[in-house]
């Protein structure tokens, strides 16, 4: 679902008004859709061919025209750093993946700049929120 113009989703633009809490309401508001929508389709023994919605994943990861995944608008948001770590935690822990880097690694490297986010390989590019 994102708009013909630029390729931003409802979260990117949700991202770019700077309010965590915004954000985590959001982010809750599509697990919980998710949530039921599974519960229904068990009830009526549906098909999950049958209707497609996206996946949480899918949501967070999905790129806009430029290349830009919602970790990229968050990191380019101008704000006071302690609210946009939580802004990036609350993308990370619901499934945004660090390896959606532009060509030159950009995301990578913003990320390793944050002291409370770490990257390690161990964990095959995941990004552990210590």
């Amino acid at each position: 679902m994102q708009d013909g113009l630029t390729g931003k989703t409802p979260l990117h633009y949700i991202i770019e008004k700077k309010s965590p809490d915004l954000i985590s309401w959001y982010l809750d508001l599509v697990d919980n859709f998710h949530q039921k929508q599974l519960s229904f389709e068990q009830q009526c023994q549906l098909d999950k061919s049958t209707v497609r919605c996206p996946s949480m994943r899918e949501i967070l990861n999905t790129r806009m025209c430029s290349g830009n995944s919602c970790l990229h608008v968050a990191l380019d948001l101008a704000m006071e750093p302690k609210e946009k770590e939580r802004i990036l935690e609350l993308l990370i822990k619901s499934g945004a993946q660090i390896t959606n880097t532009t060509a030159d690694g950009r995301l990578k490297r913003k990320l390793m700049k944050i002291p409370t986010v770490s990257i390690s390989s161990q964990h095959f590019g995941l990004l552990v929120i210590s």
